[in-house]
């Protein structure tokens, strides 16, 4: 079950029921915090945008108390059956033609491991002089087609900077 936003306007974390090895779970940005790619603060909704607004907000939100938590809870754990439809049949898809396989491992220089990834500089980011700490970019250490810039550049973007675009008409075949 991948959670959403409630009508409460609650997020759940994760939004994962699983990650396999090497996947990546989803980023969490605390409130008031800045952004480090645009230096812009994240603020809270239903206050003005300045931190004394911001923290008279704060003061004025009501605790969760136990009851209302376990409604909400019991509210989330509630599935909805999806009407079941009719599956057209699909076309046969087929392998694209033989190319080398772009290896983003061959075009960067890799900083430090982390957990699961390595971790380096965004080549997207770098060109556009955001990545100063040049921590941007993670690499799954087991399967390097995996990778995601924090900052949101896309695979396109990162492959653009580091001069090997994605071939025209690859992108939705294209893993890595």
């Amino acid at each position: 079950m991948k959670a959403a936003g409630t009508a409460e306007g609650i997020e759940i974390f994760p939004k994962h029921d699983e990650l396999k090895d090497g996947d990546f779970g989803n980023a969490i940005r605390g409130p008031l915090g800045i952004h480090r790619a645009i230096s812009a603060r994240f603020w809270f909704y239903g206050a003005d945008y300045n931190l004394d607004n911001q923290l008279a907000f704060l003061k004025r939100v009501t605790k969760l108390s136990e009851e209302h938590l376990g409604a909400l809870i019991q509210k989330l754990g509630q599935r909805c059956e999806p009407a079941k439809k009719e599956l057209a049949p699909t076309p046969q898809w087929r392998y694209p033609a033989p190319q080398r396989q772009f290896h983003i491992m061959d075009h960067i220089e890799v900083r430090r491991k982390a957990g699961r990834n390595w971790i380096t500089r965004c080549p997207s980011c770098a060109a556009s002089g955001r990545d100063r700490s040049g921590d941007n970019l993670a690499i799954s250490v087991d399967e390097p087609q995996k990778y995601i810039c924090w900052a949101g550049c896309s695979k396109e973007m990162i492959r653009a900077a580091l001069g090997c675009p994605i071939p025209e008409g690859r992108e939705a075949v294209y893993a890595g």
